[in-house]
């Protein structure tokens, strides 16, 4: 009965032994990653202008058709201004110097 019973403890066993360690449980690590954030602003967005190429008509005059095209360049550049100076006012504020960070975090 021993000769039958010890193989089958031999490998019983031999599969205990090559079992993997035991680990304990892994336990979650926080780690702080430095992100870039987007500068955010509360500013509302611009008013469409009123543009007087809309108000032509199919019989208008040449010379009218001109004048309401060129006083439509002249307001969307305004109205393009007004935009850049929005987001200008958006930006991010500008890094400090080396010099100037080392001097500010011995204040």
């Amino acid at each position: 009965m021993v000769r039958r019973l010890l193989p089958l403890i031999l490998i019983q066993l031999a599969g205990c032994a090559s079992a993997p360690p035991f680990l304990p449980p892994a336990e979650p690590v926080e780690v702080r990653i430095p992100v870039d954030r987007p500068v955010y602003c509360a500013a509302p967005p611009p008013a469409r202008p009123v543009l007087p190429i809309g108000a032509l008509r199919t019989g208008s005059s040449p010379a009218e058709t001109l004048r309401s095209y060129a006083a439509t360049v002249i307001i969307l550049k305004g109205a393009v201004r007004e935009r850049d100076t929005l987001i200008a006012g958006c930006a991010a504020p500008p890094a400090p110097v080396q010099g100037q960070a080392a001097t500010q975090a011995h204040k």
